[in-house]
């Protein structure tokens, strides 16, 4: 029996989310949101003063609990790191493998290799003659940073892995995909809009625009997520279409995020040529308090897969 925190980063503020874990069975137990030191960047949210207040405001939730041990399951942001695709012959023997893995990253990161965790995933993608495998390179420093925030905390990282991949254990886990189904998910952040694509229900792609601060609800920034949007889902069709995947050639689409509201959604479902669904609430914690905010944590609550130490 074990306490396991979720811990996910947004534009402005980062999530918590603690649950039980009982053999099989994950308890929910409280769903949190805190926001970043002031004037804190995204792109910047484990600078070291940060990371004091983050590891601050979570020892305090964990010593109020009374919790001793206690498991973190970590999601970062896909633009944290960096992903690559590598393709190579379905019969490449395994040193012929790892030759041409090591050729497309140094030629893709270069001198700066050595800074980088490089992570070769279960996610491949089978064409007729080649498979594509997907690889990811985390700083070292980030991953640093996350132990320390671990050990302040006085508990072990169990998971540490890509919000693609907490939003597909989220996807999954509340049977919202098929294998005969492509998706795709907008998320909505306050400063970011990500476009999230799923082969079958596997992460294949994913694309990152850049908004302005919708806190204000900007009429005319709005009416840019919906440009976006329809542009984003565009190109995935098209994407899809140019691709010998054996599934439907058609999209089932979702969005959420911290900076999604009524007014945004309404626009983007009355104008979008598809269906679009807010994503649905977490059907395994059956909490009142699941929205939009928490979809990324509880998805790396669920994760079993595509996870790195």
């Amino acid at each position: 029996m074990k306490d396991i925190f979720g811990i996910s980063l947004a534009d402005t503020e980062f999530q918590l989310v603690h649950v039980f874990a009982d053999d099989n069975l994950k308890t929910l137990q409280s769903l949190k949101n805190y926001y970043y030191l002031p004037n804190t960047t995204f792109d910047n949210a484990l600078n070291p003063e940060n990371l004091t207040h983050i590891s601050d405001i979570i020892l305090n939730y964990k010593n109020n609990n009374h919790i001793s041990e206690l498991g973190i399951n970590f999601s970062i942001p896909v633009n944290f790191a960096k992903t690559k695709r590598v393709a190579v012959p379905l019969d490449t023997s395994p040193a012929v493998l790892h030759s041409q893995i090591e050729w497309e990253l140094n030629n893709y990161l270069g001198s700066s290799k050595s800074e980088y965790k490089i992570i070769k995933t279960e996610n491949e993608v089978v064409f007729d003659a080649y498979k594509e495998i997907l690889m990811i390179a985390i700083k070292k420093d980030l991953i640093e940073n996350i132990n320390i925030l671990t050990k302040k905390l006085g508990a072990e990282l169990n998971l540490l892995s890509l919000n693609i991949f907490s939003v597909e254990n989220y996807l999954k886990a509340n049977e919202l995909v098929n294998k005969t189904e492509n998706q795709l998910v907008f998320k909505v952040g306050r400063y970011h809009l990500d476009t999230y694509l799923y082969i079958g229900g596997d992460y294949y792609f994913s694309f990152t625009d850049t908004i302005h601060n919708l806190s204000t609800d900007n009429a005319e920034e709005i009416k840019r997520i919906l440009m976006l949007t329809k542009d984003r889902h565009k190109k995935c069709l098209n994407l899809i279409d140019q691709m010998p995947f054996r599934t439907k050639q058609e999209l089932k689409t979702f969005i959420y995020g911290n900076g999604l509201n009524n007014r945004i959604y309404k626009l983007i479902s009355d104008n979008f040529s598809d269906k679009i669904e807010k994503m649905p609430a977490d059907q395994i914690s059956d909490s009142p308090e699941s929205d939009s905010a928490f979809i990324e944590t509880l998805g790396i609550i669920y994760s079993h897969s595509q996870e790195s130490d």
